[in-house]
């Protein structure tokens, strides 16, 4: 099936959905609730009860965010701000970042089966190796390693998507945004819910969370994990196997201790075993004529374990609120696979990985809702803070070039080893204040420094002897002083526009495998400018929200092969621009039917960047650069009495053509995907209490649509590309169970 008659056929069944819905409405107390703040959805929980609630007002309901570290209504942050409440996770069957990235427009998450790999660009800003563009953030804490921002999470209750460069509050490498993801904190409710999920591809995924109140208003335990596997998508034609399984065993707990009404402290600790299968890697023109079969001699494997402590101390001053994050995060990997992807036994890889984290914020902010006055009209809210952090990276890589590989690679088989040790330590320093004026106009003025200083052992040998083995330790230091400036006018309650500009900084860093003379690179940096509208309209019932944006930056980093099969190295290439709008859209029509729907259209280009080739990619499009995304959703919840409801629900996603490296040789042309839910859930008497309990189906991808979300150059392959087909159709069965 075409694109076009996938997106033909999925206007017809939306269409159906919404006319055989549009005729009833539903008294559902506790009906499906969409907050339109940047497309934000947001979903009323589940019956907890035996009684039914009144009726609640038929309009939107507020989402409260801490997109700029502090607790705000979404719609009066100056910012193309995404957030996806807990609601819309269970109903949307959200389980990782890239199935939330969907709701997001302007962004791409390019991801192999490997789920250590995962590399989001938003408005065609994004990198890869060990050193992201987008950080992730969870609870608080960042994830300084591409390795470990792709977590299982389970009891996740909100993900917060910000586009655009946030250097001034959050620093170094959110040159392209930041992603914040929150997990359920600890609370006085004792609760625990367990869901459990089956599908195609002899999938399992079991997950639980259960919360349990010590001490009341003094010490709480919230404690979830779980158990994830599947058999592969792609299939092995020489063995018969699957090469891309997946397993994985996880855990996350968090203990909140209230000493005072003033202090608070909550420890976590989380770790994550996981056992995935090889790269199910093939030509580009083959996985696409015959998809999810390639042909590899060699079957390897994946593994990641990671573990994290962090402690976040909250004590309210009379002036102010001071806030400490204090965390450790371990993590180790081995890939081992046939690098050469094919038939012959030529190349096969052992990679091994490892990283040490430490981080530390210390933060004072203005009390919440409590400004400092200046006089009679201007109010005055301000956050400062420090932020250290030090890590620890160790690589071991060899390559082992085979029979296989003599004599169109090599005379004689050989192996080549490259090891890396890069440390980095660093401190950025922070002052944000706002001034309100008659409380209409709001300006902000910001400031970050950043110093960060880096040094490296490398070293490069083989067991042929020639080229002769090399050693080096090179240093570098990094600084940066990163400006933000903030308009915005609030013309009504539900109506405000604002305006920013702020640079946005990248730091530099080290090549564990590079030619002679890039065992480093420098630092990048970026200016946005951006302009947008948000606001409220038939009483709460729709919200629309428009922002456009432009975006500059110089000393791009970019992957470049290095030569060598399957290796790359970041370079500094040259300036970029980048340019586009966005637009995100939620409505309320009738009482449990709920509408959603986000887009963008941006042009990402090079200005300047001459390729190791020698031919210049003046003009071409950045990779991963889409020019239209496009999400689009409904759903209608009928409620049939108090312990009795069901659910329909429909979702779509279109990207457009882009391109996969910076030569423009290779493309995804433009495809689409769309997601269908379909359940009932209500209350019951079980174990002598009442519970809640959800039923439903889930189809993702419903007409199998065939695409490759991410390839590479490849000098082996034939089409001089090797990618991994994305998920073929799925469908899975899930029973939830709360009490």
């Amino acid at each position: 099936m075409s694109s076009a008659q996938q997106v033909s056929t999925a206007f017809i069944l939306a269409s159906a959905v919404l006319a055989a819905t549009a005729s009833g409405q539903s008294s559902d107390p506790l009906t499906l609730r969409l907050d339109s703040s940047d497309a934000t959805a947001q979903f009323s929980p589940p019956y907890t009860g035996t009684t039914n609630p009144a009726p609640e007002k038929l309009s939107l309901a507020p989402v409260i965010v801490t997109a700029e570290k502090q607790e705000q209504n979404l719609q009066n942050v100056p910012a193309s701000v995404t957030a996806i409440t807990a609601q819309q996770i269970n109903d949307g069957n959200i389980d990782t970042v890239k199935k939330a990235s969907f709701y997001v427009p302007d962004i791409v998450v390019s991801e192999f089966t490997n789920r250590r790999l995962s590399f989001p660009f938003v408005r065609g800003i994004g990198s890869g190796r060990n050193s992201p563009a987008v950080t992730t953030y969870i609870d608080g804490v960042p994830q300084l390693s591409f390795a470990t921002s792709n977590q299982e999470l389970y009891d996740v209750q909100r993900y917060e998507f910000l586009r655009g460069p946030q250097g001034t509050l959050y620093g170094r490498n959110t040159l392209g945004g930041v992603i914040n993801i929150y997990t359920g904190e600890p609370s006085n409710k004792r609760e625990a819910n367990l869901r459990q999920n089956y599908g195609n591809f002899n999938s399992i995924d079991e997950r639980g969370m259960i919360n349990l109140p010590i001490i009341k208003d003094v010490l709480a335990v919230r404690i979830s994990g779980g158990y994830d596997s599947r058999d592969g998508y792609t299939s092995n034609l020489l063995t018969g196997n699957d090469l891309d399984t997946k397993q994985a065993f996880f855990g996350r707990a968090a203990i909140d201790f209230k000493p005072t009404d003033r202090i608070e402290l909550t420890f976590r600790i989380n770790g994550e075993q996981d056992r995935d299968g090889d790269y199910a890697l093939g030509d580009l023109t083959s996985i696409r004529q015959d998809p999810w079969r390639v042909a590899h001699d060699f079957e390897g494997f994946s593994h990641r374990d990671l573990v994290g402590l962090s402690l976040t101390a909250r004590v309210k001053l009379d002036f102010a609120t001071f806030t400490s994050i204090t965390a450790y995060k371990g993590w180790e990997s081995r890939d081992v696979t046939d690098l050469d992807a094919g038939p012959l036994d030529a190349i096969r890889r052992d990679n091994r990985e490892r990283q040490t984290e430490f981080t530390q914020e210390f933060r004072l902010s203005s009390p919440k809702d409590a400004p400092l006055t200046i006089c009679d009209h201007v109010a005055f809210s301000w956050i400062a803070g420090v932020f250290i952090f030090n890590t620890d990276y160790r690589q071991h890589a060899m390559n082992d070039y085979r029979a296989g590989a003599v004599p169109f690679i090599t005379p004689v088989p050989f192996q080549q080893f490259d090891n890396g040790n890069i440390h980095s330590t660093g401190v950025g320093l922070v002052g944000e204040g706002t001034l309100t004026f008659f409380e209409k106009l709001d300006l902000t003025l910001g400031v970050r420094w950043d110093y960060e200083h880096g040094d490296a052992s490398l070293d490069s040998s083989n067991t042929l002897g020639f080229p002769p083995a090399t050693a080096q330790t090179p240093s570098a230091e990094f600084s940066n002083v990163s400006p933000k400036l903030t308009l915005a006018y609030h013309w009504t309650g539900d109506l405000m526009t604002y305006a920013t500009a702020q640079e946005g900084f990248k730091s530099g860093g080290f090549n564990t495998s590079a030619p002679t003379g890039k065992e480093a690179f420098g630092s990048e940096h970026s200016w946005n400018y951006e302009t947008g509208i948000k606001s409220s309209w038939l009483d709460h019932r729709l919200q629309a929200n428009l922002s456009a944006y432009y975006i500059n930056w110089t000393d791009m980093q970019l992957d470049v092969p290095t030569g060598s099969p399957g290796v790359f190295y970041i370079d500094n290439v040259g300036t970029a621009c980048s340019f586009g709008l966005e637009g995100e859209l939620t409505a309320k029509p009738a009482q449990g039917w709920d509408i959603f729907t986000g887009a963008s259209w941006g042009r990402a280009k090079f200005e300047q960047y001459v390729q190791p080739s020698g031919v210049s990619a003046a003009g071409n499009v950045l990779p991963f650069a889409p020019e239209i995304t496009w999400n689009a959703g409904s759903q209608y919840r009928y409620q049939f009495d108090k312990n009795l409801y069901a659910f329909v629900r429909g979702e779509f996603v279109l990207i457009s053509q882009y391109n996969y490296d910076a030569s423009a040789q290779a493309k995804q042309d433009m495809y689409s995907l769309t997601n269908f839910r379909v359940g009932i859930g209500g209350n019951a008497d079980l174990f002598g209490g009442i519970a809640t309990w959800r039923l439903e189906g889930h189809v993702d991808n419903a007409f199998n649509t065939v695409y490759v979300p991410l390839a590479f150059p490849f000098q082996l392959a034939q089409s001089g590309y090797v990618g991994e087909n994305g998920p073929p159709r799925t469908f899975s069965v899930s029973l939830t169970l709360g009490f």
